[in-house]
C-alpha cells in the first residue's frame, strides 16, 4: 500500500457532482477544496457566463486548460475539480500522464439521464445545454468519458448517491491504494 495522496483531482462531465463531492471530500479530509469555476473566474476576471459570451466556447476551453495545468502543478494538499473539457486537451493529458504518486485522479461517472436531469434543473453557465441537455450530452460524452477512463486511478458511480456517500467511497478506495 502506498501513502495516501496529498492531491486529489475529480474529473467528470458537467453535472456529475465535482463541486459538491469535492467539498464533501475536502471537508472529510480537513483540506482545502479548489473549485474550477472559482479558479476560472479568478484567472479571467469574470464569471463563466461572461467568459462564454466574450471568449466563445473555444476561448473558454483554453482558459479551462490553463486552470487544469495550474491545478496539476500546484503543490500542497487539496481536493480539486478539473474543468470538464480539460481532459480533451493534449497538453493537459500529457501533464496528467507525468503526474507523481501524490496526485490521484477520481472519475465521477454518471449516466446521461442523471446528468441531463441535474443540468435541466440548473443550466446556469451552460447556454449550449439549455435547449436539450440530453442531446448535447450525447454528443459531448463519448470522447470525454474515454479520456476520463484513461486518466482515472479510481472510478466512482454517482447516480442516486449523496456527495457524502461518494466521498466516503473515494476515501475507502484511496486507503486501499
Amino acid at each position: 500500500m502506498t501513502a495516501a495522496p496529498s492531491r486529489i483531482l475529480l474529473v467528470g462531465l458537467m453535472g456529475a457532482g465535482k463541486s459538491s463531492v469535492g467539498r464533501a471530500l475536502a471537508e472529510a479530509r480537513g483540506i482545502p477544496y479548489l473549485d474550477n469555476d472559482t479558479l476560472v473566474a479568478a484567472h479571467a476576471g469574470s464569471a463563466k457566463e461572461a467568459l462564454l459570451q466574450s471568449q466563445g466556447l473555444s476561448g473558454f476551453h483554453r482558459i479551462e486548460a490553463a486552470i487544469a495545468l495550474e491545478l496539476i502543478g500546484r503543490e500542497g494538499t487539496f481536493v480539486g475539480a478539473l474543468p470538464a473539457s480539460a481532459a480533451l486537451n493534449v497538453v493537459v493529458r500529457e501533464a496528467l500522464a507525468q503526474r507523481g504518486p501524490d496526485l490521484r485522479i477520481v472519475w465521477l461517472r454518471a449516466s446521461l439521464d442523471t446528468l441531463a436531469d441535474r443540468l435541466a434543473r440548473d443550466p446556469s453557465g451552460r447556454p449550449f445545454l439549455a435547449l436539450d441537455p440530453h442531446a448535447a450530452l450525447v454528443q459531448l460524452a463519448p470522447p470525454r468519458e474515454t479520456a476520463y477512463q484513461a486518466l482515472a486511478d479510481i472510478t466512482v458511480d454517482v447516480d442516486g448517491r449523496t456527495p457524502e456517500a461518494i466521498a466516503s467511497e473515494i476515501e475507502a478506495a484511496l486507503g486501499r491504494r
